[in-house]
């Protein structure tokens, strides 16, 4: 089959996440989001479990909820893809491995080191167990193992006066007599030796089980245990299938796997010290894990070999055995230090992939200040062509937060599909945003979203690029050799500079030759031995290359053999200087237009700034304007044409909200005292929350329970004017505790449910009264980790104006209507007018925004919806749409949910003037 014909048009996909987040009971709100996303256009979701999940995982209630979304899904024809833990990283079915055997959970090594002089020396080495324990001479040249001179102790006393015999025998049997005690608590190892003359330095190996913070579920898995991937299985795949086996290869694709791999830069485990025979010769194989050297090199070799055989292996196995295709991405796939230790290497493990993927957090692309992206999405891709995979996958948006706009959303899109990537898996469709729940990493595409409507548009064009192009569509042209084994050798030790080097030496050769229109792919060292010489052309796997780039000194010797083998062989191999002064078919002296040729032979230019750019492709010149896309053929030309005439609309527009406004209430005290909103224990005193560990995001409690029940008032105060009532709006979780609401001294009675931006929100209609009314919350608690998390909301009809309510009133002017007293309202503003125009024959006329929206518009002329203006060029034909005489307009201007959601004003509307511009086509 030639690779022309193994692109297939449908390989391409939007496939976002739907985050699963809260009480999963409302089957019918799951069953309506799965009809949404069919009716949107969308290929399929991924049902992702999410943090604020509160049907218990797994459980018969989880499998019912997932039950009725897949059973939606097939009868409409519709795709729902699984995702194999809760919430991440995957491997541990939320906690439930590590707790079925804590012997799974992972270990790492920690070395500590200990400058010593001469003599009689005692150190404390903490309570983890020693593994091996060096005295070390300055000069490193001598090495003394002292691990023989280490033993636990234990002096830390605890004295209990007031012990008697009750602890020893009942009392309904036996006298009482005073028994008083002390003893010694929480043992730790000490080294305690003589040290010779001169200064010597101990370092000590220890081992620490689960890591050194814990994860949303507990500690990790160990992912070198075959037996703790059984276990995962067995939790979640398996338990899949018991129910919806009858699915699995039609309405359920396949599975995503979400960044498994070591989480600590030493992995340990009985698996490792087994296989890694150097720990059992001397002394230099242990210290190589600080010097760096070839030992080093063999423990992340044992490594990675085993996460791939022990954990990545099976999991694609049971995937390929049920007929689900295995997909997601393991991270850090832009950082190659981190990648080395964490993975031993990404390409290798996603080579069992039957979509490899990568992740995407920012919302940026690879250009001049963001060249780190460039490893992203290229990784993946350069695996799947390899490989002969027909996708590659991105998971993309997340943390982007809600000032994402759909001019965003199609730059990002393009650079990706630029890049080879054709399925977009969007983070994410978030099901619920009550409480904490809108923070987690936002933003979402899912009603209340003004992003919602304009789904589908966006996936159609991304598709629509994707489709041309994929990780088989591409035609690279330069693969450039990852020099992992010398990576292994050096990633953190004291030689670690030298990987970094190495490291930003690739990222800048990539930038520079993608800025000249060469598409670049990765290959590991591991894999030179595999890459043949096929007509002059470098062949890795399924994908050829018209030249193999090394990095001049970062190869091992077996590696260097192998390129002047290829070299021999009649291969175009050069290293990263000659690389960097090949000449390309692109030329754009800001570096920001990106141009790949497809194997159809046409190329697909973007210009990744938001300025127009002008640029040379194949000899002829070209402008984009600001991030603009466009495909060029090689027969294509510059369409002419000639401005014949522009009507400048009025800034005096009539503006209208097409929904109620709002007024976000953030500013609270309790008992006088300015508090944050959040849970109680991030401002109450030490001792009431009681002790605190680690986690990702900072110290929470490690038990929340409080010794007694708190009453806390909330109090807050606003200003009205003129407006007599109001609709109060609380979120599900605006408050966790028992709680009561009274305005102005009089109890807030008559709540009821309504889906206003959330499904939780329930909302209560209150009278309001010229001047300060007041709002006060009793709420009772007993857990540090309730209280007020979130503000409470006022909708109605009227004006918000330095924070006071003002009755509402025609608007008109343009602009930012923040200003015009809208600050919290995240939707949709009408402006509309009516002017003159006089038609012409043969003309076409476009409507142009020259200072464009910060979010996106859409344009009715004369009660017809012309189209939407959503990201550059901000051009719209609307020539079928104009009549002669008076015409009216109308722009339906949304912004995004940061100003609702986040209390934020950010700046919504029309900025700047609409045009009306008239052409003559001359050729």
């Amino acid at each position: 089959m030639k690779r022309e014909a193994a692109v297939k048009r449908g390989d391409a996909a939007v496939v976002p996440f739907l985050t699963l987040n809260h009480q999963l009971d409302d089957h019918r709100y799951l069953r309506r989001i799965i009809r949404d996303c069919a009716r949107a256009g969308l290929d399929g979701v991924f049902l992702h479990a999410r943090e604020g999940l509160r049907t218990p995982y797994l459980s018969e209630a989880w499998f019912a909820a997932i039950g009725a979304c897949v059973k939606e899904a097939h009868r409409l024809g519709f795709k729902v893809w699984l995702y194999d833990e809760f919430p991440y990283p995957s491997g541990v079915a939320g906690g439930k491995v590590v707790q079925a055997n804590p012997a799974f959970a992972e270990q790492h090594l920690r070395i500590s080191r200990y400058r010593l002089q001469s003599g009689r020396q005692r150190v404390e080495l903490g309570s983890d167990p020693v593994m091996r324990v060096f005295l070390v001479s300055a000069d490193g040249r001598q090495v003394h193992d002292v691990s023989t001179d280490v033993g636990p102790f234990n002096d830390t006393w605890i004295l209990r006066k007031d012990w008697d015999s009750r602890y020893y025998y009942d009392p309904r049997y036996a006298r009482v007599y005073p028994c008083p005690r002390s003893g010694a608590m929480e043992p730790r190892q000490v080294f305690e030796g003589d040290v010779p003359a001169g200064e010597w330095e101990l370092v000590v190996f220890q081992v620490r089980a689960g890591g050194d913070f814990v994860e949303p579920f507990g500690h990790y898995v160990d992912v070198s245990n075959r037996e703790a991937t059984a276990a995962f299985l067995a939790f979640t795949h398996a338990q899949y299938r018991q129910r919806f086996g009858r699915y699995f290869g039609n309405t359920i694709p396949g599975i995503f796997t979400d960044e498994p791999k070591y989480r600590n830069a030493l992995p340990w485990s009985d698996a490792i010290a087994a296989r890694w025979s150097d720990s059992r010769r001397n002394a230099r194989a242990w210290l190589a894990l600080i010097r760096g050297g070839e030992s080093a090199a063999r423990y992340r070799a044992v490594a990675m070999e085993l996460f791939r055989d022990h954990w990545v292996r099976p999991v694609a196995a049971w995937c390929r055995q049920n007929k689900l295709k295995l997909t997601g991405h393991i991270s850090p796939e832009e950082q190659w230090m981190q990648e080395a230790a964490l993975t031993g290497s990404i390409a290798q493990l996603l080579k069992h992939f039957d979509i490899p993927g990568c992740d995407l957090i920012i919302p940026a692309v690879g250009d001049r200040p963001h060249p780190i992206l460039n490893f992203t999405p290229t990784l993946a891709v350069s695996v799947a062509a390899q490989q002969g995979r027909r996708q590659a996958l991105c998971e993309v948006f997340g943390a982007a937060h809600y000032t994402l706009t759909l001019q965003d959303m199609k730059r990002i899109g393009d650079w990706l599909a630029f890049c080879g990537i054709n399925v977009f898996v969007n983070h994410a469709l978030i099901g619920w945003l009550d409480g904490y729940r809108k923070y987690d990493a936002p933003p979402t595409f899912y009603r209340p979203s003004t992003l919602w409507p304009h789904l589908g548009t966006w996936a159609n064009h991304v598709r629509e690029t994707a489709a041309q192009l994929g990780p088989l569509g591409v035609q690279p042209d330069v693969v450039i050799v990852r020099p992992m084994r010398t990576l292994w050798c050096v990633v953190g030790t004291e030689a670690e500079g030298r990987a970094r080097r190495i490291y930003e030496r690739a990222m800048r050769l990539a930038q520079q030759l993608m800025e000249r229109g060469r598409m670049v792919h990765w290959m590991d060292d591991l894999d030179l031995d595999k890459v043949r010489v096929v007509k002059n052309a470098i062949e890795v796997g399924q994908a050829r290359y018209r030249a193999l780039v090394y990095l001049d000194g970062s190869l091992d010797a077996a590696a260097q053999r192998a390129i002047r083998r290829l070299r021999g062989a009649g291969g175009a191999v050069c290293s990263d200087a000659g690389a960097a002064r090949l000449p390309g078919p692109l030329r754009c002296r800001s570096g920001a237009v990106r141009a790949v040729q497809s194997v159809q032979g046409r190329w697909f230019a973007l210009n990744l700034s938001g300025q127009p750019q002008r640029f040379v492709l194949d000899g002829r010149r070209y402008r984009l304007e600001g991030y603009e896309s466009r495909w060029i053929d090689a027969e294509s030309k510059v369409a002419r044409r000639r401005r014949m005439r522009r009507l400048v609309l009025p800034a005096a527009w009539e503006i209208q909200p097409l929904d109620d406004n709002v007024l976000v209430l953030a500013d609270w005290r309790v008992d006088g005292r300015r508090v944050p909103l959040a849970p109680y224990y991030e401002w109450a005193p030490a001792e009431v929350v009681g002790p605190t560990q680690p986690c990702a995001f900072g110290p929470i409690p490690i038990a929340p329970a409080l010794p007694k029940r708190v009453r806390l008032e909330y109090r807050t105060r606003f200003h009205s004017r003129g407006v007599r009532e109001a609709m109060l709006v609380v979120e599900g979780e605006t408050i966790r505790g028992r709680w009561t609401a009274w305005l102005n001294g009089q109890k807030v009675t008559g709540w009821r449910k309504r889906y206003r931006f959330d499904p939780t929100n329930r909302e209560c209609r209150v009278r309001l009264r010229d001047g300060w009314n007041e709002l006060r919350f009793s709420v009772q608690i007993d857990k540090s980790t309730d209280g007020m998390l979130e503000p409470c909301r006022l909708y109605g009809v009227f004006r918000v104006q330095r924070g006071e309510l003002l009755p509402d009133g025609p608007l008109r002017g343009s602009g930012d209507w923040c200003r015009l007293g809208y600050p919290y309202y995240s939707g949709t503003m009408m402006y509309a007018q009516t002017f003159e125009w006089s038609s012409r024959a043969e003309e076409r006329v476009e409507l142009v925004l020259t200072d464009p929206p910060r979010d996106h518009a859409v344009v009715w002329l004369n009660g017809r919806r012309v189209g939407a203006l959503l990201w550059s060029p901000w051009r719209l034909d609307v020539t079928g749409f104009l009549r002669a005489g008076s015409n009216r307009i109308e722009l339906h201007v949304s912004n995004s949910l940061t100003n609702l959601l986040m209390g934020e004003p950010r700046p919504s509307g029309l900025m700047g003037a609409v045009v009306l511009e008239a052409f003559q086509p001359t050729g």
